[in-house]
């Protein structure tokens, strides 16, 4: 592989690390305060 492919398949595997990071942290805070908001009602 060329120096060119694995810059680009370096930012690819990056971006989409990335993309599924911020998803999962994302989903996690917003389920956790959907949680805390029925503790805090019950």
């Amino acid at each position: 592989m060329s120096l060119k492919q694995k810059v680009g398949m370096g930012v690819v595997t990056a971006s989409l690390g990335l993309s599924l990071t911020f998803g999962g942290v994302f989903a996690y805070f917003s389920d956790s305060e959907t949680s805390s908001n029925s503790f805090q009602a019950a």
